[in-house]
């Protein structure tokens, strides 16, 4: 275990990164969804897995955001291929921008996409912090509820504004560290669960967003 910042720097610091987002979120000030979609070679339940993860991390905010699953998209499938490199996709994040302005689409995207490699033994994700969301599945695995929902949760937290919570890690003015889903890593049976901290931080940044755009984003 090892000590950080304190309560009261904690969340001046997301109400700072708040203001710095401010013109990156575009998309789900907008439109307030997530759209969800998986690419050819991924197993289809893993898109509704995924949504239902990405709409977890909402729920627990209490943000008036809504995730949907979207299914297949031909012209989606094409861009992502596109951007396989021998067996590693090289810019997966161009290919959600670029699936979005073909479409002329303004929501943020959480893609579900196989990895295209042998040594990605295990699911991981990528997600802006600024934009979407792209969650990685090793061909060979089969759609583990706890993997699918868990990776998702954690990375629509990054696309609602957090990074990485430290393995660990405790905040002074909070309780022992008791898991958090934001960790880098599985924590157990506390994968799902979202700490205190970053409660307060999520709710911190996304009050914040409220007060510079006058617009209202909690439920």
């Amino acid at each position: 275990m090892y000590m950080t910042m304190g309560k009261a720097e904690w969340l001046k610091n997301c109400e700072r990164d708040a203001r710095g987002h401010r013109n990156q979120k575009q998309g789900i000030f907008k439109t307030g969804e997530i759209h969800v979609y998986h690419v050819d070679g991924v197993e289809e339940s893993f898109g509704p897995l995924a949504a239902k993860g990405c709409q977890s991390m909402i729920d627990d905010i209490g943000l008036a955001f809504r995730a949907e699953y979207r299914g297949r998209d031909p012209e989606l499938d094409r861009l992502v291929l596109e951007k396989v490199k021998g067996n590693v996709i090289k810019g997966g994040w161009n290919a959600s921008k670029m699936f979005r302005l073909l479409k002329g689409i303004e929501h943020n995207l959480m893609v579900v996409v196989p990895a295209f490699t042998h040594l990605d033994q295990e699911v991981r994700g990528d997600a802006s912090t600024n934009q979407d969301g792209i969650l990685y599945f090793p061909k060979e695995r089969g759609p583990e509820t706890y993997v699918v929902d868990r990776v998702a949760k954690h990375e629509m937290g990054h696309v609602l504004g957090l990074e990485d919570h430290g393995n660990g890690e405790t905040r002074e003015g909070y309780g022992p560290y008791r898991g958090c889903v934001m960790t880098q890593y599985f924590d157990g049976d506390d994968s799902y669960h979202v700490c205190d901290s970053c409660l307060d931080g999520f709710r911190a940044f996304w009050k914040e967003m409220e007060r510079q755009t006058g617009r209202k984003f909690f439920r």
